[in-house]
């Protein structure tokens, strides 16, 4: 079994700044023991230490030394960033929070053995952060402690859940560029020319009325009408194509080429109700649910809607900053369990924790919210965690003898 390579143990996993252990629920998961973490935040402490009761849990990453921690396979953390987001006051790794990241650094440095993966999470505004230049300085650090360094920028919503939220997250792997590259990138999906499933043929093509009847809904396929092709004569019977071609904007609507159908819809139904029914695609109709963000503008807070997909949840306080939806004709903010949802977990994640003297506290709203903000999300901890897994099962430790002064540094 591939578990020989690490003495038939599974890997082990150290986080700092680990906040309520969203990320480290999908480390688990994808295969680490969580050996170790560290979180300043009261309530975010009770709600990992009811979640990974054996973890050893420090407070301070300040206090924090190396020795305290015990042998780990891989480190992970995401410094605070508060002072690298383009929300915050853009202080940069110099600013009293975001500095933290060389506390990191610190205690990497006294760790005996030092780990032979370590993966870092931030917001994206670390790579414009004092011009780039702190981002760079990240990679450096990194590159000093770990032969190959890899960054790459991941998307939530690509991940299986609909929250747009864009993080940049960097490996560094004693193994060298090609073992931490392997962890972020994938190769190519398909590689050159995929075989035909069939010969080319012609056939005369049926109407556009005829080919929509096989919908089997009658109040619409007896009342199509379809244009395109360059008519401009009024409508057309044989489809111009099926196009799928997409500009820089989204899907072409190209008259002169494509086909467009008009949709006739019963005398009883607005089209908005009509177009929530699951035979044709959802629009913005009152039984859809619309993500909405309330933005400070010019003259007072405006409504903005954001489709199907949440935008980021954030972890400040401001009412306007949670996450806001439109359903059945009212804006209401998320409640925290759909907040939990939206970062991958389970029902209730957050509601309670245990606390330093191991008694049972109840959280309220606001500090749900803010564990939750600060989060990673599940998914990608879990993605990158299976791949950081496969990498140790497959390859190994590396050898102390690895180690040089010099990292080759892949994006």
């Amino acid at each position: 079994m591939m578990l020989d390579m690490l003495g038939g143990e599974r890997p082990t996993m150290a986080t700092f700044f680990s906040g309520g252990g969203l990320a480290d629920v999908g480390f688990e998961e994808a295969g680490f023991e969580v050996v170790f973490a560290c979180e300043i935040d009261r309530q975010a402490r009770a709600v990992y230490r009811r979640h990974f009761p054996k973890a050893l849990i420090r407070h301070d990453m300040k206090e924090v030394r190396g020795r305290d921690i015990p042998p780990v396979d891989a480190v992970f953390f995401g410094s605070p960033c508060q002072d690298l987001s383009i929300a915050g006051g853009r202080a940069g790794l110099e600013g009293e929070r975001s500095g933290l990241f060389f506390e990191a650094m610190r205690v990497v440095d006294e760790m005996d053995p030092p780990p032979a993966l370590c993966q870092w999470e931030n917001v994206c505004g670390a790579l414009t952060s004092n011009g780039g230049r702190d981002f760079g300085t990240v990679l450096r650090e990194m590159a000093r402690r770990w032969r190959g360094v890899a960054w790459r920028v991941l998307d939530l919503q690509f991940f299986g859940v609909p929250q747009r939220r864009r993080r940049v997250f960097v490996v560094g792997h004693s193994g060298g560029w090609e073992r931490s590259t392997s962890i972020l990138f994938e190769p190519d999906g398909l590689r050159w020319n995929p075989p035909t499933r069939g010969a080319a043929r012609q056939a005369v093509a049926r109407t556009v009325k005829a080919c929509a009847r096989s919908c089997d809904r009658g109040d619409v396929c007896d009342n199509l009408i379809a244009f395109g092709g360059n008519n401009t004569a009024g409508p057309i019977e044989v489809a111009a194509r099926l196009g799928c071609n997409e500009s820089g904007s989204g899907f072409r609507l190209d008259f002169e080429s494509d086909t467009l159908i008009a949709h006739a819809f019963p005398a009883n139904l607005s089209g908005t109700q009509y177009s929530s029914r699951p035979e044709l695609s959802p629009t913005l109709g009152a039984t859809n649910p619309v993500a909405v963000s309330l933005r400070g503008r010019e003259g007072g807070g405006t409504a903005e809607l954001s489709g199907e997909c949440c935008p980021s949840m954030r972890a400040s306080q401001g009412g306007g900053d949670k996450p806001h939806v439109l359903a059945m004709r009212a804006v209401r903010r998320l409640m925290p369990v759909e907040c939990e949802r939206l970062m991958g977990l389970e029902d209730g994640y957050t509601a309670w924790g245990l606390d330093d003297d191991g008694r049972r506290i109840e959280l309220a709203d606001g500090p749900r919210y803010r564990i939750i903000g600060n989060g990673v999300g599940k998914p990608h901890s879990l993605w990158t965690g299976r791949r950081m897994v496969a990498d140790l099962l497959e390859c190994g430790r590396p050898g102390a003898d690895m180690a040089v002064e010099t990292a080759e540094v892949g994006a």
